[in-house]
């Protein structure tokens, strides 16, 4: 029962965290859009662009650290105190390789990349520098994040997540506009907002990591490490599947189209942030499943799991239908011919399959072997990257989008059988007709009717609130309820919580 509550508890931290992280980011796109104009905002995507990028410095440490504290913790604490001590140098020291790079390379960049924009030579490259101070510090103050997320201690996590995701947009904005330094002082606060995270995290972590340090053996030791390196070539290989697209377009659009297409990606971003909530509190207890060979257990936990990410992602993407039209009219201007909220739909559909193939490479991740889950990345970059290249030349936004979205559903219903057949035996047609099926359908149907009436009531802030809440709700419900599983999990949530 313990373990069940405390798996709610980071479950309902997570969505509550990342629910304000969500939250800050649509609501205060489209200010930044509109008060400091599309080529400010190309600025804004092109630093989430870096971001994501920033696992390519990270050598998979991150990642590997998260899924060796969650196997050790159990055992002992020391034990994790030593290997969170031994992640930090490298990161550090691969953390200002990225900074040294980067800042060499601001200047091309704002010359040659964004040289379109009316921006300011300067302005631009100094932007650039705050950007890379700020994610510098971001990847090592990571390290305190995933620590404290693999303990199940995810609310501290989420609160600092919560705080900072505040404060790195709503407040970089007000601090941007009271002192009059436009874009770069919205770049500039990055880099105290990032420091302010990492003393957050690590604090929090010190206050549990009372024991002493206690070695670990060179057999583990040298597990662990495997494992993140195996990790770090997955990121890599992930990474030009999912972000060839916005680097192309990043090239091929001017700074103004490049900022409305952004603003569409960005907030159709949520879907993965939402999903992400979900997969960070079950991963933990998947691998301590594996550890305790529960098999049982681990099956029912990823068929729950698998629904709650399939009915999370078709209530996101309508919030995105419903939401985005309703209630911030800004979404609706159409820059060099782009549409930012029909670009938000489009990828909104596409990271939803990604999520369903996310939670199948946590069923992997969880059980240390990741070969399939290399060749299944590898196979989706030879397909997709050359589709989603020949989409953004010239680059058509939408065309890019349409394919985004395609490859990624197609790619998730041909090889999800392959990894079930290895790692959930003799489970997935039951994993299909139990857990995927049921809860797709209904929240296609359920969400379809939930849009179209939506578009049917006036506008304005009310109805668009009221539409918001019930399409989002009843697709959310609906498609739970589909799965016996989950409805009686979350049925027993809320009775417990209620109680």
């Amino acid at each position: 029962m313990i373990g069940r509550t405390r798996l709610r508890d980071n479950l309902v931290a997570n969505l509550a965290g990342t629910a304000v992280a969500a939250a800050a980011a649509v609501l205060s796109a489209p200010l930044i859009y509109r008060w400091m104009g599309p080529g400010a905002y190309g600025l804004v995507g092109v630093y989430v662009l870096l971001q994501t990028l920033m696992p390519l410095f990270d050598a998979g440490i991150t990642a590997g650290l998260a899924r060796a504290v969650a196997w050790h913790r159990e055992r002992s604490l020391g034990e994790v105190r030593t290997l969170v001590q031994a992640a930090v140098r490298p990161v550090v020291g691969m953390a200002a390789l990225f900074a040294l790079i980067a800042a060499f390379g601001a200047g091309p960049a704002a010359q040659h990349w964004v040289g379109d924009s009316a921006m300011p030579f300067e302005t631009v490259r100094l932007a650039f520098w705050w950007m890379v101070g700020a994610l510098a510090i971001r990847l090592v103050a990571g390290l305190g994040r995933a620590s404290l997320m693999a303990l199940e201690l995810q609310p501290r996590a989420n609160a600092v997540q919560a705080a900072a995701a505040v404060t790195r947009t709503f407040g970089a904005l007000a601090f941007a506009m009271v002192t009059g330094t436009g874009v770069a002082g919205f770049f500039f606060l990055q880099v105290p907002i990032s420091i302010a995270e990492y003393v957050a995290y690590h604090s929090a972590l010190r206050r549990v990591l009372t024991a002493e340090p206690i070695p670990v053996t060179r057999i583990e030791l040298s597990r662990h490490v495997r494992f993140a390196f195996g990790i770090a070539g997955l990121s890599a290989m992930w990474l030009l599947t999912s972000q060839v697209d916005k680097a192309l377009l990043a090239e091929s659009l001017a700074m103004r189209g490049y900022g409305a297409y952004s603003l569409g990606v960005h907030v159709a971003s949520v879907t993965l942030l939402a999903v992400g909530a979900i997969h960070g509190a079950v991963l933990p207890r998947m691998t301590r499943h594996v550890a305790g060979q529960e098999e049982a257990k681990l099956s029912a936990l990823y068929g729950i799991a698998t629904t709650l990410t399939v009915a999370t992602a078709c209530s996101v993407v309508v919030a995105i239908a419903i939401g985005a039209r309703m209630l911030v009219p800004s979404l609706q201007v159409s820059v060099d011919g782009i549409d930012p909220m029909r670009i938000a739909w489009l990828y909104g559909i596409g990271n939803a399959g990604a999520a369903l193939l996310a939670i199948a490479y946590q069923l992997q991740n969880a059980r240390g072997v990741i070969r399939m889950h290399a060749a299944g990345t590898a196979l989706q970059m030879l397909v997709q990257v050359p589709l989603v290249a020949w989409s953004a030349t010239g680059g058509d936004a939408v065309r890019t989008a349409v394919t985004f979205a395609w490859v990624n559903w197609a790619f998730a219903l041909v090889w999800l059988p392959f990894v079930h057949a290895r790692f959930l035996p003799c489970g997935h047609w039951r994993w299909m007709s139990r857990h995927l099926l049921p809860t797709l359908i209904a929240g296609l149907i359920v969400g379809a009717a939930a849009i179209y009436l939506a578009r049917a009531l006036p506008g304005g802030w009310v109805w668009g609130i009221l539409a918001l809440a019930f399409g989002t709700g009843v697709t959310f419900a609906a498609a739970v309820a589909m799965d016996p599983d989950a409805r009686e999990v979350v049925k027993t949530w809320v009775g417990e919580h209620a109680g």
